[in-house]
């Protein structure tokens, strides 16, 4: 699911701009919704793909100011394994996606359909 929306988080960002242009009740929403978040909407978009690397960066940061001989050193590297593999799945997953994405668009240029 997470791969999935990062996939799709730059084809939400155009259709929040053709909405935003083309409708007025839509941007009273997102204009009501970031009054009430204090945030940006757009900001809260990027959250969720941000989320890992973050992780990521935040337990490289642990370890660089944790001694090596301390108990919880272990684990921490450990952590930042598992992370750095998680994003490494998800960056082939979205790598994957979009090279279907490619093979779909230029499958439609010949003949105007594909099953899928």
């Amino acid at each position: 699911m997470y791969t999935q929306y990062c996939h799709n988080y730059h084809t939400a960002l155009q259709t929040m701009t053709n909405l935003s242009n083309e409708s007025a009740k839509f941007r009273a929403f997102i204009k009501k919704a970031e009054m009430a978040t204090s945030k940006r909407f757009i900001d809260l978009l990027i959250m969720p793909v941000q989320r890992v690397p973050r992780y990521v960066m935040l337990l490289q940061a642990v370890l660089q100011y944790t001694k090596p001989d301390h108990p919880d050193y272990s684990q921490l590297r450990k952590a930042l394994e598992e992370a750095q593999n998680a994003a490494n799945v998800i960056n082939e997953k979205l790598r994957e996606a979009e090279n279907r994405s490619k093979v779909i668009a230029i499958a439609e240029r010949f003949d105007g359909t594909i099953e899928v």
